[in-house]
């Protein structure tokens, strides 16, 4: 249990996200946690779709919804709540829930 090493990746645009994603070495990371909003997380598995590794798309991700609307956070976390904003609470259990697995 517990984070051992931790790679950080710092994105200049959303646009860059997805030709970032496909130059790293997923090989020793067990996780992707994004911290951004939908267009940063679309950009992940647009990158991890086009990855030379086979499984790519099956590796994991999290999401800290840093965004501003956090839809797909939204949707994929099940919470109810449908305000443009995510509350600080809805962040705490996002990053609970990466930690825990």
């Amino acid at each position: 249990g517990g984070i051992d090493n931790i790679t950080v990746m710092e994105t200049s645009s959303r646009f860059s996200v997805p030709k970032q994603i496909t130059e790293i070495n997923l090989d020793g990371l067990d996780d992707i946690l994004v911290v951004g909003g939908d267009g940063t997380l679309c950009g992940v598995f647009l990158g991890l779709g086009e990855h030379e590794r086979e499984d790519a798309l099956t590796f994991p991700v999290g999401l800290v919804p840093c965004g501003s609307h956090n839809h797909m956070f939204k949707v994929m976390s099940g919470f109810p709540s449908v305000h443009s904003k995510v509350r600080e609470l809805d962040v705490l259990e996002a990053l609970l829930r990466f930690v825990k697995g």
